[in-house]
């Protein structure tokens, strides 16, 4: 999880630092998991399955994690946060947490070795 997140390119060829942030990194992709069962389980009671724009459920819930998470930065400022920051900077934050999520890779049929499916992935819980 350290190499993938310190992989991450924020701007001017600066890259995150996994070390500084792997514990909320770890918390981040918990969280989604956490999130996601939960959904799953409210939705499991409602009478009707809800497709929304032609998004199953698992994809809008998928696609509304990504905008809790939209935020636009200048490019120095996002620097400064890769340098100082525990938490990545928000895309870093939702892409990470995806792509180590294997319901995400199934919801949208991400395939083994693309972006958001890296060969080599940390699993967490």
């Amino acid at each position: 999880m350290i190499d993938q997140y310190s992989a991450y390119e924020v701007s001017g060829g600066t890259h995150l630092s996994g070390a500084n942030t792997v514990g909320e990194n770890i918390a981040d992709i918990g969280g989604v998991k956490l999130s996601l069962a939960a959904y799953r389980q409210l939705r499991a009671a409602a009478p009707d399955t809800v497709v929304a724009d032609g998004f199953t459920e698992d994809q809008q819930f998928f696609l509304g994690f990504g905008q809790a998470w939209c935020a636009r930065m200048r490019p120095d400022f996002e620097r400064l946060l890769a340098a100082i920051d525990v938490h990545a900077p928000a895309r870093w934050r939702v892409n990470g947490a995806l792509s180590a999520t294997p319901e995400f890779a199934r919801a949208f049929h991400c395939k083994t070795g693309s972006k958001m499916v890296p060969a080599k992935q940390c699993v967490v819980w």
